[in-house]
């Protein structure tokens, strides 16, 4: 039997033991469903993690901080999007 390190991907080819069982279909579950998750949506909360910090360091009235943060975070998904359109646009006919 093949002993297996933690955080390791899912092989199918190596056989477990009654001990490796569990971890082993845990893993290639997760291992399954992080393979379905786009990396494209981690971009929406990382403007809006962005747009929050850096607002907060210009402003001090939770006002202000709120309306800003809202304003830039619209402005880099439209950045991000029109970039995404123009590649799509680019690479239609490939």
């Amino acid at each position: 039997m093949t002993d297996r390190l933690p955080n390791r991907p899912y092989d199918a080819t190596v056989h477990f033991d009654h001990q490796n069982l569990v971890y082993g279909v845990f893993s290639m579950f997760d291992t399954l469903l992080l393979a379905q998750v786009n990396v494209t949506w981690h971009m929406v909360p990382l403007a809006l993690a962005i747009s929050l910090v850096y607002s907060a360091s210009r402003y001090e009235l939770p006002e202000h901080i709120l309306v800003r943060a809202l304003r830039l975070f619209l402005q880099i998904l439209g950045f991000m999007g029109g970039a995404f359109l123009v590649l799509w646009v680019l690479t239609y006919g490939l």
